[in-house]
């Protein structure tokens, strides 16, 4: 693992936290689920992007999950139909439509006992991003009639993630996500570079999703469940990214990871941590002050 590595932070790795598994499960949920929508569960036809991105996330996609050192003749072609979705920037918003508050479980949380312990949550909604791309009408218009059949009925899905119970056991907590998306056709797309040489229909969508969000828990270690990250990196075709050698387990983290949590903003790299260490307090590190 590189020294760059986003697991290599304050003492203990990212994934552990409860918070980025919550959001992790969701979007991979969230990634079959527009998969199914439009195509069938082809989910190599969904590229985690904002809108503004997506064209250049896509050729991204498809040369990275290229399998041999072949030319790539492809370069540029975006093999369309697609859809792009992302978390927006200020998505993470709390509460939701529901009557979900509960101070008893804001405060004090709700005993499980496969875990041995109480699990504090709190409703909140996560908002995203999303756009449709096609360049036929047959695809345009199927895309609406689903679209259609989604908003005349309440869709409720499902995201998994896994907690650690007192014995060290790995139990699985099932999330309920409710999706709500408000579809917005468009006659034109902006990127003027690729209106020249492509007629591209597009469909934007506003997605809400309505959940549960885990509060932060120092004392066990959270986890993308095994076998949905692993069906996840199949279907979507990420697993020549894992290696033979090494842990399989924590490579697929990584590549979940760099998928859904690589492109920061601010484009800054992550976190290194410094070679020279020393613990002042349980689970969190400084670096040692050097004198001269």
């Amino acid at each position: 693992m590189s020294d760059a590595s986003p697991f290599k932070v304050v003492g203990k790795r990212q994934l552990n936290k409860p918070f980025l598994n919550n959001i992790l499960s969701t979007n991979i949920c969230l990634y079959k689920y527009l998969a199914n929508l439009f195509f069938d569960g082809d989910m190599e036809r969904i590229v985690w992007a904002s809108t503004d991105m997506m064209f250049r996330r896509r050729i991204e996609q498809l040369a990275k999950k290229k399998l041999d050192e072949s030319e790539n003749t492809n370069l540029g072609i975006l093999e369309m139909p697609f859809c792009s979705f992302r978390l927006t920037q200020d998505g993470i918003q709390p509460g939701v439509q529901r009557s979900w508050w509960n101070p008893v479980l804001h405060t004090k949380g709700v005993w499980i006992n496969e875990l041995g312990k109480k699990v504090v949550l709190t409703p909140v909604t996560l908002n995203y991003e999303a756009c449709f791309c096609c360049t036929h009408d047959s695809d345009l218009y199927w895309a609406q009639q689903e679209n259609v059949w989604d908003a005349n009925f309440e869709t409720i899905l499902e995201s998994f993630v896994d907690a650690q119970s007192k014995d060290g056991e790995k139990q699985t907590l099932k999330n309920i996500v409710i999706f709500d998306a408000s579809p917005h056709v468009n006659n034109k797309f902006a990127e003027n570079d690729w209106l020249e040489q492509n007629k591209i229909q597009t469909i934007t969508l506003d997605i809400a999703c309505e959940t549960w969000l885990i509060a932060d828990d120092r004392q066990h270690k959270y986890s993308l469940t095994k076998t949905v990250l692993f069906d996840f990196l199949q279907g979507a075709n990420y697993h020549n990214l894992l290696h033979q050698e090494g842990d399989v387990d924590e490579q697929a983290e990584q590549v979940v990871w760099d998928l859904f949590m690589g492109n920061n903003v601010s484009r800054t790299n992550y976190p290194i941590e410094p070679e020279n260490m020393v613990q002042l307090s349980e689970g969190v590190l400084f670096p040692e002050l050097v004198t001269a």
